[in-house]
Formats: C-alpha cells, structure tokens, sequence
C-alpha cells in the first residue's frame, strides 16, 4: 500500500492528505497580527521529507494571508532553513531532510567514527518500513544529499 493511501472507518481504502510544512509550524511570513490570519493553500506538488523518524510522502501547500493577501511558499531555500529543513539540493526540493537528522548522523560520525553513511541510510529505511511508511531507496537518498 502507497504511503499516500490508508483505510476508511468502512475499511475502504482511501487517498490521504498531508501537506508540508504543517500549519502549526510557528512562521509568520507577513507583518500582520498573526499566522491565525493564514488560509492553506494546496498545490499540484508533492515532496519527501526525511526525518529522524524515517520517510514521509507529502504534499506541498503555501500559505495566504487574508489579511495582505501575502503569500508563503515553503520550498525557497531561505524558508525551508528558517522552518528547519534542508534541501537534497539547492535546485531540487523534491527531497527535503530535517536538521535534526543530519545533526544526528553528525553526532554519530562523531563517536562511531568507522561508521558509514550507507548503514546510517540502511538504518532508516528499516525504520520508515518498521514504522509502515514506504521503503526508500539508499541509491537515491545518496544521490540527492551528501553528508
């Protein structure tokens, strides 16, 4: 089963959606009162954000203030350093990892000093299937990220 799919309370399989960043991130973009005054803008895209807990397939949204009809669009570098994510390249956002995860293959290159990036790789993969998330391949987490 896609990550994007789960079951209904009928036990109807169903598409699911979850958009990056999440609302309740803290971020006001614009000068005005508060994000309270942001509306959830969906788009077309999607993303893959990795964490310390593993792999999410997400979708991508901006955010409109009703306000000053501001807009905020999550994937510019500048945005995705400030909410604490980082791209798998400048140009491609479409693999984005969180700063606690490289903080945390920082810290263990640190103290297990022969340990390798592939088994780090390897070790979240077995926790984003554990977790009953989607495998996600090494070659292309390697690809798009150098540690």
């Amino acid at each position: 089963m896609a990550p994007t799919v789960s079951l209904d309370s009928s036990g109807e399989l169903v598409t699911t959606v979850r958009f990056f960043p999440p609302k309740s991130s803290s971020f006001v973009w614009c000068g005005c009162s508060a994000q309270a005054s942001c509306e959830l803008v969906p788009t077309e895209d999607n993303c893959i954000v990795v964490t310390a807990e593993g792999r999410f397939d997400l979708n991508v949204c901006t955010f409109r203030c009703v306000e000053c009809n501001s807009t905020f669009h999550p994937l510019d570098l500048d945005n995705l350093v400030h909410l604490g994510y980082w791209p798998g390249t400048i140009t491609n956002t479409k693999y984005i990892f969180a700063q606690d995860l490289l903080l945390k293959w920082d810290l263990l290159q640190k103290r297990l000093p022969g340990s390798s990036e592939s088994g780090f790789v390897r070790s979240h993969e077995d926790l984003s299937m554990a977790k009953g998330r989607v495998w996600w391949p090494s070659i292309i987490i390697v690809k798009y990220v150098s540690f």
